[in-house]
């Protein structure tokens, strides 16, 4: 009885770890762009800034420079497509990686920004500044959410979904320009436990849409370390529980400076589909309970 016992619950513990491998085997990469070793900005991206102060430079290297002009809401932003759009079912998501460090990030009150959308069949291959109207991404749909660099008062956290229809193009304009082709679906005020980031320092922000089914989409944003640690509290997560968006091809990202110029660095981006890591979990648990009911007999 008790080898059968052990056969059990090694057999449990083997499903857990194959779970979690093919979970990780499963993710499908997307896009992926390594900035320090290759030259593919000027095919792949769009360039979409709200200043002509604002420049983007790709480095060999060191990887893709993003300066941002001092002043309210000076902005610096790349899109870039990749490939067709990919509709999320119940259980998967959608993950935008950004790698980065950034200079005047630990003065400056502005934000990271990322977001997920789908272009409607436009291509993005423009360079466009905000004395535009329409534009390359006029029409696009999806989510974005702006990030604080730190524990700022008025650095609270911001998530939105991008209706269609808006003369603008650059998100993080939204304040001023074209309100109502945003929806804010969630916000969170800065907080005290908050990281704030450091200058040259590495980090990864990390933004998810996931499909919950009748739950609507979560929509999760965090920045960690190198170590891949959170920093500090710095972890978001807010629901749409009206899933608004689920087909996705183009992913976006920037910085958006306040009182600072800021010169920020992206060294990778990458967009990956991944399974709900839930899934496994439930079925880890579910095979525990037959390893508990099975002991009890």
């Amino acid at each position: 009885m008790k080898r059968s016992k052990s056969i059990l619950l090694t057999a449990t513990i083997a499903f857990g770890l194959s779970a979690m491998a093919s979970w990780s085997a499963s993710a499908t990469t997307l896009f992926s762009d390594n900035f320090v070793t290759d030259t593919s900005l000027g095919s792949e991206y769009g360039n979409i800034n709200n200043t002509t102060a604002a420049t983007v430079t790709e480095v060999n290297g060191t990887g893709l420079e993003m300066n941002v002009s001092a002043g309210t809401g000076k902005t610096s932003e790349e899109f870039a497509q990749f490939g067709s759009a990919v509709t999320l079912t119940e259980g998967e998501s959608l993950i935008l990686t950004v790698a980065f460090s950034g200079v005047n990030v630990s003065l400056d009150t502005g934000y990271i920004m990322a977001g997920l959308y789908n272009t409607q069949g436009t291509v993005n291959t423009t360079t466009e500044t905000s004395t535009a109207t329409g534009g390359a991404t006029a029409n696009d749909t999806g989510y974005f959410g702006n990030v604080g660099y730190g524990s700022y008062a008025n650095g609270g956290n911001k998530f939105y979904a991008r209706t269609p229809g808006g003369s603008m193009y650059d998100e993080l304009t939204y304040y001023s320009h074209e309100t109502g082709s945003y929806t804010q679906v969630g916000t969170t005020l800065a907080q005290a436990g908050n990281g704030d980031m450091a200058d040259y320092t590495p980090y990864i922000l990390t933004f998810t849409i996931s499909d919950l089914g009748a739950g609507g989409n979560d929509i999760t944003e965090e920045i960690t370390d190198a170590s891949d640690n959170v920093l500090g509290g710095d972890m978001w997560t807010v629901n749409d529980p009206s899933s608004t968006f689920t087909s996705f091809d183009e992913l976006a990202f920037g910085f958006y400076g306040k009182s600072q110029m800021v010169d920020g660095t992206v060294t990778s981006v990458s967009v990956a589909l991944v399974p709900e890591p839930s899934i496994f979990a439930f079925a880890g648990l579910g095979l525990a309970g037959l390893v508990l009911r099975f002991r009890r007999r």
